[in-house]
């Protein structure tokens, strides 16, 4: 078929695209962090230095994770968010290239920074001060994203070359007529988070819940992902983010749901 075709080409030119994203991030890492002092990564918004460390703990899925503060520069606007790569360093002894771990933010609140660490113990150097974080080139994500088109791609029959073809627009998704069975769930929702749940529950390829900040997206996800459950033996949930996995994890628990956080 010809869409077959053009639906490989569409990935690979996302492919090449993905690949020039890469080095030009890489190089601006290397021109704004690598290359610069500390002073001039700060004007750059692209560190943080010096840090106070207000907590370390366990969070969810036994990942170590630390809460630092910003103790100057309030004002300077920075690159950091929600699933940014970082590095937490120490300049105690004016080698932060060696004394340094890696991490990803679980969010930033006006001069707080949540960081899931990369490793199961907190370094020795934590305790001696002089505490920075940098943005950090984010290497693994790259890596994924290239290996999941590249899994795509090579894809010849079964149901990724279906939702291949749905996604891309080249086959029409397809929908059911199952309607929502658990009254309490509607009665939790208003008149537009019941269609978006009635839609998501009659879709046999896939299901968009969209809107802007604050209109419930996540309540209508959470009764979505409870109807499944009561159909299903078990549903698959991702994020882009600890931090949003997080919370879906304490919606769904307090749902009464057995969840099994995983990464």
């Amino acid at each position: 078929m010809l869409y077959v075709m053009a639906a490989i080409d569409d990935l690979k030119k996302t492919f090449e695209l993905i690949k020039q994203e890469r080095q030009a991030d890489l190089q601006q890492y290397q021109q704004k962090v690598l290359q610069k002092s500390i002073t001039q990564k700060k004007k750059d918004g692209v560190c943080w230095y010096p840090v106070k460390l207000d907590k370390t703990y366990i969070g969810t899925g036994e990942r170590l994770i630390i809460e630092v503060q910003r103790t100057n520069n309030f004002e300077q606007r920075h690159s950091f968010q929600s699933g940014k790569a970082v590095s937490v360093f120490s300049n105690a002894t004016n080698t932060p290239q060696k004394d340094h771990v890696s991490g990803v933010i679980n969010f930033v609140r006006d001069n707080n920074m949540v960081i899931t660490l990369n490793v199961d113990e907190l370094p020795d150097w934590i305790e001696d001060g002089s505490l920075g974080v940098d943005v950090m080139f984010d290497e693994i994500s790259y890596r994924e994203m290239e290996f999941a088109l590249k899994t795509v791609m090579k894809a010849e029959e079964g149901r990724i070359v279906e939702l291949r073809d749905i996604l891309l627009g080249y086959q029409k998704a397809t929908f059911s007529d199952t309607s929502i069975t658990n009254s309490a769930a509607i009665a939790k929702l208003n008149v537009s988070q019941q269609q978006a749940l009635q839609k998501v529950l009659s879709a046999n390829d896939v299901g968009i819940i969209h809107g802007p900040p604050g209109t419930g997206k996540t309540t209508t996800l959470v009764q979505g992902i409870i109807q499944t459950v009561a159909e299903e033996k078990q549903v698959l949930v991702c994020t882009p983010s600890n931090a949003a996995i997080d919370l879906l994890v304490e919606k769904l628990s307090e749902q009464g749901l057995n969840v099994l956080r995983i990464g």
